[in-house]
């Protein structure tokens, strides 16, 4: 049964493939808006999204779910299989990109961009 909550159904997912989240970042992942961790631990033990994590759990030991890395390797299939439709290869790219949180570059060609890496000095040199 899946939940009405698009928020609730995200907060039992992540708790499937993510047992070990923390309540902050369970509340970044699931689209919840709140800085309250008392809100996101109440919704944890709701019976409704703990129901549908058990059901979540039992999927996931069937092999129902395909892992995140068995989808980036089905779209990096589509992506490189010349003979797929080019709006198919294009439409698997940018959802791999989404898989990634890692959004299509904007920049103009030519651009670049500046990228600082700061490392501690531990008196070494």
């Amino acid at each position: 049964m899946k939940l009405n909550k698009a928020s609730h159904e995200s907060i039992a997912q992540c708790l499937v493939l993510d047992p070990e989240i923390t309540m902050e970042e369970l509340g970044e992942k699931s689209g919840i808006k709140t800085k309250s961790i008392q809100y996101m631990r109440k919704l944890v033990k709701r019976n409704d999204i703990l129901e549908r994590v058990e059901e979540l759990k039992k999927h996931k030991e069937r092999g129902d779910i395909v892992s995140a890395f068995e989808r980036k390797r089905f779209l990096s299939a589509i992506i490189k299989d010349p003979k797929q439709d080019i709006k198919d290869r294009i439409k698997a790219a940018e959802t791999l990109d989404r898989i990634d949180n890692d959004p299509i570059d904007d920049l103009e060609p030519g651009k670049t961009r500046e990228i600082r890496i700061v490392l501690p000095d531990n008196g070494r040199r």
